[in-house]
């Protein structure tokens, strides 16, 4: 408390960059001179969205480059692969898939999830520096990940290893119990990843707090949407089809609901104005992709027989792959700009006593 530091803090006029993010201990800005400098409050064109808009700024932040399409992959792919597990296993227990389609559908989703995965080690210079991932559960959703993932894997080899030995099936109780850890660690990979993005604060679009609603909303939407294209090519494994389309029409209007939430209310969550553009300019497509047809599609599904047909349920599963993909590789790889640099106090310059001299005759 008595160090220089401690002093000058206490006894001078100081502000913390962006302290609402909880990133103390960090720097503390001086921004008066005693008797010769006073400070004062930055002004709107000073720090407001005119200075933000401008990515050539030097307060504006950059978009981020270390996570690419490789990293988006990973998010894209691990939500899809999840999403349908986690999907296909709800509906196995509630009698709308046939039990004995779940190691198919399981490996699909299981090889989906492997290649999301796969793709990090393709961005990382040095691969084996990943095994330094697993040293940190207490703290990194990202180790989480890992761990949930080698359970997961384990168990689809069990559930599957009959079928590729062609030896006699697991009894009904065991082949229930990894059924059930199966879709229990999908869907905690799914909250993994959604913690995972939203963990990096320093990406307004990361951070914001529906983040990790959306990236599960969209996980098990895109689950649902490639159930019923598996239906799509084979109806017999998707028995239910009809209570899954309703259940892709209530997924449908969460999905559309949790987006719109989150563009309109992007500027109060610290969203700059470039991400804000670039999450806006996916905003249409996405809507009615995404999000229109395919609710328009289920519905139809349920309440117009002659809708109730696979090309129907193949066009909804693809438009609702291509909206959770959309959304999913522009908020990682585009709408990522940096947080920037916050000043909301300045030194008040040409006041006190370092103002300029009076020149000339005039008045300062």
């Amino acid at each position: 408390p008595d160090s220089n530091v401690s002093t000058l803090v206490r006894e001078r006029k100081t502000f913390k960059m962006h302290e609402h993010l909880g990133t103390n201990p960090q720097i503390n800005y001086i921004y008066d001179l005693p008797n010769s400098m006073p400070g004062r409050e930055a002004r709107e064109d000073e720090t407001g969205d005119e200075v933000y808009a401008d990515a050539a700024h030097a307060l504006t932040g950059k978009r981020q480059t270390l996570w690419d399409w490789k990293g988006a992959t990973n998010f894209i792919l691990g939500g899809t692969g999840s999403g349908l597990i986690v999907i296909a296993w709800l509906g196995s227990i509630m009698g709308l898939v046939r039990p004995e389609a779940l190691p198919a559908i399981d490996t699909l989703g299981a090889a989906i999830m492997a290649v999301g995965l796969l793709t990090l080690l393709f961005k990382i210079g040095k691969p084996m520096r990943i095994l330094n991932a697993l040293r940190r559960p207490q703290t990194s959703w990202m180790t989480r990940e890992m761990y949930i993932a080698a359970v997961f894997f384990a168990a689809v080899a069990l559930l599957i290893l009959p079928h590729v030995l062609a030896t006699p099936q697991w009894p009904q109780g065991i082949a229930t119990l990894l059924n059930g850890l199966i879709g229990l660690t999908a869907a905690a990979f799914l909250f993994a990843q959604a913690r995972l993005l939203y963990a990096a604060k320093g990406i307004p679009t990361w951070r914001a707090p529906l983040i990790p609603w959306m990236l599960i909303a969209t996980g098990l939407f895109e689950g649902l949407g490639l159930l019923v294209l598996i239906h799509a090519g084979s109806p017999s494994m998707v028995p239910g089809i009809e209570t899954v389309a309703g259940f892709g029409v209530i997924l449908a209007l969460t999905n559309f609901a949790l987006w719109v939430s989150y563009v309109r209310t992007a500027r109060a969550q610290g969203i700059g104005p470039l991400s804000h553009r670039d999450l806006r300019g996916i905003s249409p497509g996405l809507a009615l992709v995404g999000h229109a047809l395919p609710f328009g599609l289920l519905l139809g599904a349920q309440l117009v027989p002659a809708m109730n047909v696979p090309a129907v349920f193949a066009i909804a599963g693809i438009a609702t792959l291509f909206g959770g993909w959309l959304w999913k590789l522009t908020v990682i790889t585009k709408a990522c700009h940096q947080q920037g640099f916050a000043v909301p106090r300045v030194p008040q310059r040409g006041s006190g006593t370092r103002a300029a001299p009076v020149r000339m005759g005039l008045k300062a």
